[in-house]
């Protein structure tokens, strides 16, 4: 599961700062080891949005969140990213307000987002 998180919002500022977290389950829905930031460094945005999809051609999950650009970053099925984050959108923009994405055969990934 993914969720937005404020625990390294210490710049005592009004705008909060949120990182995108993931936590990994069991089968029976018990907790698998611990929180892992996928976002980045603390106090560098505020994200909205994230979305987790399990890619089962790769065995792989991708999140995908907003923070003025798109963002994802691909996870292996331990939890352990897979390499950096990427940047998807090819403009900043104040209004992204949702992003989803899935899987396809044919086109591996396919992301979508909603702005104004």
């Amino acid at each position: 599961m993914v969720w937005l998180d404020e625990r390294y919002n210490t710049t005592g500022e009004g705008e909060p700062t949120t990182d995108v977290y993931l936590q990994r389950l069991s089968a029976d829905g018990q907790l698998s080891g611990g929180n892992v930031r996928v976002s980045g460094s603390p106090l560098s945005a505020y994200r909205w949005s994230p979305k987790v999809e399990h890619n089962p051609a790769r065995n792989e999950y991708v999140i995908v969140w907003a923070a003025y650009n798109i963002f994802g970053q691909r996870v292996t099925a331990s939890g352990d990213l897979v390499g950096p984050k990427v940047r998807i959108s090819a403009k900043k923009s104040l209004a992204y307000y949702s992003v989803d994405w899935t899987t396809t055969p044919r086109f591996g990934y396919v992301i979508t987002s909603h702005d104004s």
